[in-house]
């Protein structure tokens, strides 16, 4: 299981083939930062011989990230200060969340477990 989790982290550097997974279409409002995480999600049900279409509901799923979406949060906050907090962008704000990867993942990849985000900075890959 070591070095499927291993492989699954690299995948999270370069989301390009992500359309061999997810219909395009069902992504057009997801962030890069998202995109990476659906995408290790996938490539990593695919190594352990998993179907998406096959998940089971006791799969869980634990997200563990340094900073969160830190573009998204910037980009949130920006609008708040251009625009005024009535006209905030929304999505930035859903994107900015720090959980808002493991719905994506959740809704994406039908897992019904429970599951878990953790940002602590560096030491977030050992308290995961």
């Amino acid at each position: 299981m070591n070095k499927i989790f291993l492989k699954s982290s690299a995948f999270a550097a370069n989301a390009s083939m992500i359309s061999d997974f997810f219909d395009i279409k069902s992504l057009r409002r997801t962030d890069d930062f998202t995109k990476l995480a659906l995408y290790a999600a996938a490539k990593t049900l695919e190594e352990a011989g998993i179907s998406k279409d096959a998940v089971k509901d006791d799969i869980g799923l634990i997200v563990s990230t340094a900073r969160g979406s830190v573009r998204q949060t910037c980009a949130f906050m920006d609008s708040i200060i251009d625009d005024g907090d009535v006209l905030a962008s929304p999505l930035a704000f859903s994107s900015s969340v720090h959980n808002s990867l493991e719905t994506a993942v959740s809704i994406l990849l039908n897992f019904r477990g429970p599951s878990l985000t953790v940002s602590h900075g560096g030491s977030s890959f050992v308290s995961a």
